[in-house]
This record gives C-alpha cells, sequence and structure tokens, in this order.
C-alpha cells in the first residue's frame, strides 16, 4: 500500500512517462520540445526527428507546424491508390513530404518551395530519409513561370510581394504555373496550397484544372491591408465540383472590438476542399 505522496508521485510518472510516449511516437523526444520552446527564434539547429538528424531555421515556426502536421494531423487524407500523387506547394522544411510518406510510402510527390535557403534545408531533411519519387523544385508557386519578387522570412512564412517599398529581404526567384503543372496529370490524388497569401490569384488561374484533383488543402490568408477574397476562391471550389469545411488557424476572440494581426495577417484559414 501506498500513501497519499507515493500516489501522487506515482501518477505523475505515469503521466510524464505517457507523454513521453506519446511524442516519440510522433518523431521528437519531450526534452527535445522542451528545449525548442526555451530557444531563440531564427536560430538554426539540428535535431533528432524520427531517429534522424534534420536542419531547422526557425523554433517557433518548426513547432506550430510541427503540432499541424504530426500531432493534429491537419492533412491526413485516405486515397484508394496505395501510390497516390500529391502535389506540395509550399514545402518548407519537409515536414509536410515526411507526413505524406509516413501515411503513403510508395506516395509520388511533387515539392514547391519558394525562400531558396529554406528549399536547401528541405533537400537535406529529406534525404536524410532516403526517401523516394520525391521531385523537389526551389520556385515559387504562381500563376505564371518566370521569375517574381520574394520576401525572405527565415522560417515558415516567406512569401510572393509585389510591392518591394514596404518590404525587406527582397529577392528574385524562379516561379513555375500551377495551372501548367496540372494539366500534366489526369488525376492529382492531393493538392496542398500553402503559399502564403498567393493562394486565391493561383487558385483563381487554375480554375478549369482543379476537377482534376481529389482533394484540396488551402491555407487562406487574409491579409489586413488587402481586400478579402475567401467567397470568391470558395465559389471557384463550389463550381469545380467541391465541397468544404473551414477552420479557424489565427483569428481574433473578439473581431466587433480588436482584430489582432500576425504577420501582417488578420485572418488564417484552413479549408479542405473534398468530393
Amino acid at each position: 500500500e501506498f500513501g497519499g505522496v507515493e500516489k501522487v508521485v506515482i501518477n505523475q510518472l505515469k503521466n510524464l512517462d505517457k507523454h513521453i510516449r506519446y511524442f516519440k511516437a510522433r518523431g521528437i523526444g519531450l526534452y527535445d520540445k522542451y528545449k525548442l520552446h526555451k530557444m531563440q527564434r531564427y536560430q538554426p539547429f539540428e535535431l533528432n526527428f524520427f531517429g534522424k538528424k534534420i536542419k531547422v531555421p526557425d523554433s517557433g515556426s518548426f513547432l506550430g507546424v510541427y503540432q499541424e502536421m504530426f500531432v493534429d494531423e491537419i492533412y491526413k487524407f485516405v486515397s484508394k491508390n496505395n501510390s497516390p500523387l500529391i502535389i506540395d506547394c509550399g514545402s518548407n522544411i519537409g515536414l509536410s513530404v515526411l507526413y505524406f510518406k509516413q501515411k503513403y510510402p510508395k506516395a509520388k510527390i511533387i515539392a514547391f518551395e519558394a525562400d531558396p535557403q529554406i528549399c536547401e534545408i528541405l533537400t537535406h531533411n529529406i534525404n536524410e530519409f532516403d526517401l523516394t519519387d520525391i521531385d523537389i523544385h526551389p520556385k515559387a508557386i504562381w500563376t505564371q513561370d518566370g521569375f517574381i519578387e520574394f520576401q525572405i522570412e527565415g522560417g515558415a512564412s516567406g512569401m510572393i510581394t509585389q510591392d518591394k517599398s514596404s518590404h525587406d529581404n527582397i529577392i528574385k526567384i524562379p516561379s513555375v504555373r500551377l495551372k501548367s503543372l496540372l494539366e500534366e496529370f489526369d488525376v492529382i490524388d492531393f493538392l496542398k496550397i500553402d503559399i502564403e497569401g498567393a493562394e486565391y490569384d493561383v487558385i483563381k488561374d487554375c480554375a478549369g484544372q482543379l476537377h482534376k484533383a481529389q482533394n484540396i488543402f488551402i491555407e487562406y490568408h487574409s491579409m489586413d491591408d488587402k481586400t478579402q477574397q475567401l467567397g470568391e476562391l470558395l465559389n471557384i471550389l463550389k463550381v469545380s465540383g467541391f465541397r468544404y469545411h473551414i477552420t479557424e488557424a489565427f483569428t481574433s476572440k473578439y473581431p466587433f472590438i480588436e482584430r489582432k494581426t500576425m504577420m501582417g495577417m488578420d485572418l488564417l484559414l484552413n479549408i479542405y476542399a473534398y468530393k
């Protein structure tokens, strides 16, 4: 028989063990996760992830993306094809690619990352896992092939910008027209679009090809200095034969009273489009 203090200690140890096993199953140690929360932003480091050493440029963005993908599993989908075609627009350091490959080891993935330095990290991280059938493109997804101005952020929030006067860290990078890529395929099992505010222009340009996708995930960014285009985007999905489901990723609790912003956004939504 244990006394009250011993029971409390045992229960705490059991709870700690549960948390350790929980995060280990999701690729990261509990102590490593604790250290990440204490780490200064935008300080590059290496992390033991599912038994491999990956590179991470920013602890803050890693924690947010890790939570979404490996804990909340926002990209979880079911495919009748055991080797689905996945087009990943905005792959960042590769966590989304790793997640998709865990779910579908035989998946064919076409990955795009606009930030040149982040794309180098993406390539390194994917190579660490010896994964195959992954095509990585250091290009921005856009409405035309060529070059476009891009604002480097250093984490997961770099974006296309057409207003150089109001931003720092602007570089010119190659762009690819998503519509032209979609035209090459009859069926796309999963189309992920997380391109930091360029999604409406790209979706509008691709409207005639979207029906080829079975599932579409769009991260919608409402920039507080631009006209909101959510209604138009949703209508394009509807006309293309999709139903949609929306969850909040960032919002203000009392928008009538105070509208908070994050990285220039006053609203961030996850849009799930399916047939």
